[in-house]
């Protein structure tokens, strides 16, 4: 291991602001120590919101706010108002917290981290949501020492989706065709390999939405895995007010975040210099209360 990897994966190790789970991480401890047994813990937390009908659920208003609590302190403390049992006791879907592909990302994130385990969000795109689409979607990964890799995991997909969705890969190791970090699907389109049209969710498609999740992703990968939906500290504009010198400053963020070996000073420094300067700029593409 180079002395910048072991850098990089002790950085991993340690909690951001939206994975610390601050006065909560006594819940955390004991848990078991597989992709597959934490993912199934994750699942017996929550449940997404958009996925509530596949359990029978039908959702009060009040209910579907809790997909803004964001953080994993926070999904922890609801999911201890809910029901105060230890987490690795399954909740019916009734008391699990209503959340979205991010809360499942950053809480499997969570609970790699409270055991010292490089673990990392990201924002990119399924190709398993949607027939012939690719479906804005955030993942964990953690890093397997034995195999020297990053493995991605999409602590999601239960055996009820797994059905729903007609699953055939392991979610616990999402193949890289499947699942598209926000950073290689940028690259993709850009170099006409594939058709930006078909990367969004909803009704927002195209080189705005990958820009978003390039930058959303470059921001995961500094431990700054905010709710997507929500303002990151950039500046916003259209595609019309893209310059040349911002698609290139978004080329060298994607190359960087695709995780070329050694990149990991300039990846850090570069998230700082597009937190300072709001350039390149984000893009939102819809608002909680549209979808």
């Amino acid at each position: 291991m180079s002395h910048r990897n072991a850098d990089e994966l002790a950085y991993y190790s340690s909690f951001g602001n939206a994975t610390d789970p601050q006065r909560y991480s006594f819940l955390l401890d004991g848990l078991p120590t597989t992709a597959l047994e934490l993912s199934s813990v994750v699942q017996g937390t929550l449940v997404h919101i958009l996925e509530a009908w596949r359990y029978g659920l039908q959702l009060p208003v009040e209910r579907k706010r809790e997909v803004s609590i964001g953080t994993a302190a926070g999904l922890l403390e609801r999911s201890q108002e809910l029901d105060g049992r230890p987490l690795t006791e399954v909740r019916s879907p009734s008391k699990r917290v209503v959340a979205t592909c991010h809360d499942f990302s950053i809480l499997l994130c969570a609970m790699f981290r409270q055991q010292r385990r490089p673990a990392r969000a990201r924002a990119g795109f399924a190709a398993y949501l949607s027939p012939g689409r690719y479906i804005d979607h955030w993942v964990c990964q953690y890093w397997d020492g034995g195999a020297a890799r990053w493995v991605t995991v999409d602590a999601q997909l239960d055996q009820v989706q797994r059905q729903g969705y007609g699953i055939g890969f392991d979610p616990c190791d999402v193949p890289e065709d499947r699942y598209l970090t926000g950073a290689r699907a940028w690259q993709q389109c850009r170099a006409g390999r594939m058709d930006p049209q078909l990367f969004g969710f909803s009704r927002w498609w195209g080189m705005g939405y990958l820009r978003h999740v390039l930058l959303r992703d470059l921001l995961a990968l500094n431990k700054m895995e905010g709710l997507p939906w929500e303002n990151a500290g950039l500046s916003e504009v259209d595609e019309s007010g893209v310059s040349a010198a911002d698609r290139t400053d978004l080329d060298q963020i994607a190359a960087l975040a695709a995780g070329n070996d050694g990149a990991f000073a300039a990846l850090r420094s570069t998230a700082e210099q597009v937190l300072r300067t709001g350039r390149p700029p984000d893009w939102r593409p819809w608002r909680l209360d549209q979808v």
